[in-house]
């Protein structure tokens, strides 16, 4: 059977058991060969709809959708009734997925101004993570949580444990040296690397964009380090350090990434930038101890 042309019997819903069609609508899937992570995606919406619908209509297929604004979430619930209703030989939905792009061109920042706004930066436990958003790969979220069983030291690289994660790829990243320098004088206190809060980080980029009359964010500081790299370093292996779906290689050895993240050392200046950081006082560290 071809998914874009079931032949399933139309089913009213006072007397459908949702259970069983969605074991069938699964098999149907298997069937047909789609992929285990997309069956229990389309499986999961459809449940939602047939219990959320008063009947099986294009009405209240519309109904459902417009409880999703993320356009990647409502595109993924389209995809799956559109499913749905053909395994069911309603019909087709008339309703376009949307555009999920960017309305306009990511624009990186330029050198200087990162330098300008690290620099600015007083306090070191700041000051590392905004280094580090700089300076590796890995989104900013992922910096803010991590842990220092994730940093080795001596190899000089951030090891992230992925853990139950579906849709982002955090691969092993090295450590810039002055970042490294930067973590190795924080507090542990606890378990977390950075333990100030998402207040503190924005409170942080507002007092340096009154002071320097420039705003970057730590997510594009992560644009940045993306920009630079692409113009100096191996390209596949930037968008293996981003996290990035290659579909072709995505395996490469230690020795060789550092070989290459040496070229992204030498084109971003750091080292004068550390001088006499200071460690925040206050409540942000206090010690488990």
């Amino acid at each position: 059977m071809n998914p874009r042309s079931p032949e399933g019997k139309r089913l009213s819903k006072p007397k459908m058991n949702i259970e069983e069609l969605l074991l069938n609508l699964a098999t149907w899937f298997h069937d047909n060969k789609v992929g285990e992570r997309t069956i229990k995606d389309r499986i999961a919406y459809s449940k939602r709809f047939l219990l959320f619908a008063k009947e099986l209509s294009i009405d209240e297929a519309k109904r459902f959708l417009s409880k999703y604004d993320n356009a990647n979430t409502y595109n993924n619930a389209l995809q799956a009734l559109r499913f749905l209703f053909r395994f069911m030989n309603i019909g087709e939905l008339p309703f376009k997925q949307r555009d999920n792009r960017p309305s306009g061109l990511v624009i990186a920042p330029k050198v200087e101004s990162v330098l300008a706004l690290i620099n600015n930066i007083e306090d070191i436990s700041m000051k590392a993570y905004l280094v580090l958003c700089s300076t590796t790969g890995l989104r900013c979220q992922r910096i803010f949580k991590l842990t220092w069983d994730e940093i080795n030291f001596e190899e000089g690289l951030i090891i992230p444990k992925n853990g139950n994660v579906r849709t982002k790829n955090y691969r092993p990243n090295p450590i810039h040296p002055i970042a490294l320098n930067l973590l190795q004088k924080l507090p542990r206190t606890s378990n977390k690397v950075f333990n100030f809060s998402d207040k503190r980080v924005r409170k942080t980029i507002d007092e340096a964009e009154k002071k320097l009359g420039l705003r970057i964010t730590p997510c594009q500081l992560r644009d940045f380090f993306y920009n630079t790299a692409r113009k100096i370093m191996d390209r596949d292996l930037v968008e293996y350090l981003m996290g990035h779906r290659l579909g072709i290689r995505e395996h490469y050895l230690a020795d060789e990434v550092k070989v290459e993240y040496e070229k992204f050392i030498r084109a971003f200046p750091l080292n004068e930038l550390v001088q006499c950081p200071q460690v925040m006082k206050g409540e942000d560290h206090q010690s488990i101890m």
